[in-house]
């Protein structure tokens, strides 16, 4: 595969209006910006474009993300960033969840042997029988692993 051009990259900026970012690996690696990033940002959004960030670590909300892009020197908005967790309570919102109900999965930090079968289990009710939490069942539209279960 050959490089791509300097033209045919300027103009592939040019056309695009929004700009998706992953988080992990591709803004910062631990508590480091990778080198460039704030350049590209800048430029891009003195450019007019949109840039949103995205990250399927759910370990921390909007503003715990924008207390990490702020400690790295990127100017960036709240309304920018879509965690995994942003999105499963957008989601949660817009389905009208009620309120009244709970939604359980594995706290982050939870060690991997406390999502073994039996370790953890949902209480039994009507239409509803006993069942593990610590079986992970994939998310893939959040991109994230858990069991969601709701019981007041």
């Amino acid at each position: 595969m050959s490089p791509i051009a300097e033209d045919a990259k300027i103009e592939m900026i040019k056309k695009t209006k929004c700009f998706i970012f992953d988080c992990d690996g591709v803004i910062w690696r631990g508590d480091s910006v990778i080198e460039g990033v704030p350049e590209t940002l800048e430029m891009l959004r003195a450019m007019g474009k949109k840039l949103f960030f995205v990250t399927n670590n759910s370990t921390k909300s909007r503003k715990g993300y924008l207390k990490k892009f702020t400690s790295l020197g990127l100017n960036v908005n709240a309304e920018e960033i879509y965690s995994s967790s942003y999105a499963a309570a957008a989601y949660l919102e817009s389905i009208s969840f009620p309120k009244d109900k709970k939604v359980r999965g594995q706290r982050p930090g939870d060690p991997p042997s406390s999502r073994l079968p039996g370790r953890a289990r949902a209480p039994a009710g009507p239409g509803r029988p006993r069942r593990s939490l610590a079986r992970p069942r994939r998310c893939t539209w959040w991109g994230m692993w858990g069991s969601w279960r709701s019981w007041t």
